[in-house]
């Protein structure tokens, strides 16, 4: 079980009892204000150097998360565009500017985003996040499968309140930092489809999200080009299975 608290603390006794294996604190869950993000690069800036600062004074490692939190119900910035990963910066407004000003400290540690499923899945499809912490709330009933932990109620330890939250991950950016087998080096350079694999299929051979790759792609060639177009817009509207292989011909890039 991993749990999170603010200020009342439950017990050490009461947290072995329960099995709980981890616990998430604030600074690694990082709010100081619910709505931050809609703030914008302005307030992602900030937010980044400080989080910088007290990682730093903590004396946490490298590598470890640290989860910008968006904690309410974050609206849709372009509700007339259809919900795609090309789509997802737009939609995020001033939450993707805040997530990409964050990017530009250049922190040493992992940036993750929480909130509901709608913030998450978008942060995730526009790469600002390798980490989410999904809350069961503003959710729908939906769940990123991308995300690594998911809040799935609240309980009470050693008589304080506390929130509930599943694990999906062996590495969700917590320390001690676990011992986790590296993955071997990912392909990098151009890929030329020849017809045999879907679109997830392809990112799993080349080691990156179906979302980075058509990101890298879009940024290294400026555009997805007709024929991958028309394979989204299929999938999208339902017109094609997600399992269709990709036509033969499309150029992708991985940095």
């Amino acid at each position: 079980m991993i749990i999170d608290y603010s200020v009342a603390r439950p017990p050490a006794v009461a947290l072995k009892a329960a099995g709980v294996t981890a616990v998430g604190r604030y600074i690694l869950a990082f709010e100081y204000a619910a709505d931050a993000p809609a703030h914008g690069a302005s307030q992602g800036t900030a937010d980044g150097r400080l989080a910088v600062t007290q990682v730093a004074e903590l004396g946490a490692p490298a590598g470890v998360g640290v989860y910008y939190a968006a904690d309410w119900d974050v609206p849709d910035y372009a509700p007339a565009l259809p919900d795609t990963p090309g789509n997802a910066l737009a939609k995020l407004g001033p939450v993707g500017k805040y997530f990409q000003a964050i990017h530009a400290v250049k922190p040493a540690h992992q940036i993750g985003g929480y909130g509901g499923y709608y913030v998450g899945e978008r942060l995730f499809d526009a790469g600002l996040i390798t980490l989410g912490w999904q809350t069961i709330a503003w959710s729908g009933g939906q769940r990123d499968h991308r995300a690594q932990l998911y809040q799935t109620g609240a309980t009470a330890l050693g008589g304080v309140d506390v929130d509930v939250h599943e694990g999906a991950a062996a590495d969700f950016g917590q320390w001690p930092r676990p011992h986790v087998t590296a993955p071997p080096p990912k392909f990098r350079g151009e890929y030329v489809t020849a017809g045999m694999f879907s679109l997830a299929q392809l990112a799993a051979k080349l080691g990156v999200p179906p979302a980075a790759l058509l990101r890298m792609t879009a940024v290294r060639f400026g555009t997805f080009g007709d024929q991958l177009a028309a394979y989204e817009n299929a999938l999208h509207s339902g017109t094609q299975p997600a399992s269709a292989p990709l036509p033969k011909g499309i150029r992708f890039w991985v940095d």
